[in-house]
This record gives C-alpha cells, sequence and structure tokens, in this order.
C-alpha cells in the first residue's frame, strides 16, 4: 500500500508543469479500495471484529486526507494532485467509518464535514472548482 502511495506522490511532485497523468491520479483511490476490500476479507475469514479495521482504516484516511492538505499548500505545479488523495481520503473514510462506529448516521454526518471542510481548504487556497463558494 505505501509503494502506490508513494510512487503515486512521487509521480505528482515531479510532474512540473506537465500534466499529471492519469494513472498517477486514479492510483491513491483504486489502492485503497482493494487493500481495504482485501483486509476487510481476512478480517471477516478470521471471525474477528470489524471496529479495530474501520479505526485502521479511518487512520490512513487522514494520511491520505493530510497528504491532501500539504499537496494544496504547495506551489501551484506541485499542488495540483491533491484532489487524488482527497477523493481516496474521503472513500476510505466513507468504507471504514460504518465499520469502526457500526452505525450509517454518524459517518454521513462525519462525511458531510469531510466535504464542507475540503471546499473550504480549496476555495480558500483556490484550488479546484469550488465558485460556488466565493464571493
Amino acid at each position: 500500500m505505501i509503494t502506490f502511495v508513494a510512487t503515486s506522490l512521487l509521480g505528482i511532485l515531479t510532474s512540473g508543469r506537465e500534466k499529471i497523468s492519469r494513472f498517477d491520479l486514479a492510483l491513491p483511490t483504486i489502492n485503497v479500495v482493494w487493500v481495504f476490500l482485501s483486509a476487510e476479507y481476512v478480517v471477516a475469514s478470521m471471525g474477528r471484529s470489524f471496529a479495530a479495521h474501520g479505526i485502521i482504516g479511518i487512520a490512513a484516511a487522514l494520511g491520505h486526507l493530510g497528504v491532501c492538505v500539504w499537496l494544496a499548500g504547495q506551489p501551484d505545479e506541485r499542488a495540483r494532485g491533491a484532489s487524488a488523495f482527497a477523493l481516496a481520503g474521503a472513500t476510505l473514510l466513507a468504507l471504514s467509518l460504518p465499520l469502526a462506529v457500526n452505525s450509517v448516521i454518524v459517518p454521513l454526518a462525519v462525511l458531510a464535514a469531510v466535504a464542507f471542510g475540503l471546499a473550504f481548504v480549496a476555495d480558500r487556497w483556490q484550488r479546484g472548482a469550488s465558485a460556488p463558494f466565493r464571493t
């Protein structure tokens, strides 16, 4: 998992002013989905509780969102790949929150707050298409 994240981050950081490859933009999300679902299969086959699996997923999602915020604060040519890590972090949160809290309502509220926070950050740093929030 870490190798794929590092590969994508390296591809984004070294792209300079060139267009970032679709592979580097899609890799973080594809990576979190297959790793999470594979680990969930292992946890289910062992008969263990999914709560710990959900908590580990939340920690990894926060790491992806942290990389997103770090990239968004970089100069323009390095900040363009922040959305790839935002999507990966949000996807992993959507997968892991219901397992960690054994509910559906709480994760929806958290995901809504994360979406609002990411829209606020995108507008503040002028990264991404957040035109409705501009005054």
